[in-house]
C-alpha cells in the first residue's frame, strides 16, 4: 500500500472503527506514515476532550451558534472587500479609439517615419504592423473587458 493511501485511509475512518491489517501493516514498516496516524490520533482526542468539557450540546444552539459564526464571518468579509471599481464611460473609451485611430493614421504621413524607413529599411513597417496590432489587440481586449455587461446585452448572450 502507497502512503498516500494509507493516509486517505486513516482520515476516513470513523471515532472507533478498527484499522485494516494491510494498513497496519504498513503503519509498522513506514515511520512516516506512523507519525501522522499519531498527529491524527492526537487531534481526535483533542476534539473529543474539548466535547466531554463542554458536554452535551443542544442542536437548535449548535445551528444557532453556527449562523451566528457565518453571520460574523460574512460582515467581516464585507467590511474588508475592497469597493466594486467604477467602469471607464464609453464615450473616454471611444475618445481614446479617436485619437490612437488619428495617430496611426497620421503616421503614414509623418516625417519622422520617412527617416526611420530610410534608416532601418522594409524591417521597419514589419515591426510597426506587428506593434500596432498589438497595441489595438490590447485595446479592444480592454474595451470589450471593462464593458462585458454591454457586449452581452449587445450580441444577446446572457
Amino acid at each position: 500500500m502507497k502512503c498516500r493511501d494509507v493516509l486517505n485511509y486513516l482520515l476516513d475512518l470513523d471515532n472507533e472503527e478498527p484499522i485494516a491489517d494491510d494498513v497496519e501493516h504498513h503503519l509498522a514498516g513506514c515511520a512516516s506514515c506512523r507519525q501522522e496516524a499519531g498527529r491524527l490520533r492526537m487531534a481526535t482526542e483533542v476534539v473529543r476532550v474539548r466535547q466531554t468539557e463542554n458536554g452535551p450540546r443542544d442542536d437548535a444552539k449548535a445551528a444557532t451558534e453556527a449562523e451566528a459564526r457565518t453571520e460574523r464571518i460574512m460582515v467581516a468579509i464585507r467590511v474588508e472587500a475592497p469597493p466594486a471599481p467604477v467602469p471607464v464611460p464609453f464615450r473616454n473609451w471611444l475618445a481614446a479609439a479617436a485619437v490612437i485611430l488619428g495617430g496611426i493614421l497620421g503616421l503614414q504621413y509623418s516625417a519622422p517615419l520617412d527617416y526611420l524607413r530610410d534608416a532601418f529599411g522594409p524591417a521597419l513597417d514589419l515591426a510597426l504592423a506587428l506593434s500596432l496590432g498589438l497595441f489595438l489587440t490590447v485595446y479592444l481586449c480592454l474595451l470589450v473587458g471593462s464593458n462585458l455587461p454591454r457586449v452581452r446585452r449587445l450580441f444577446g448572450v446572457r
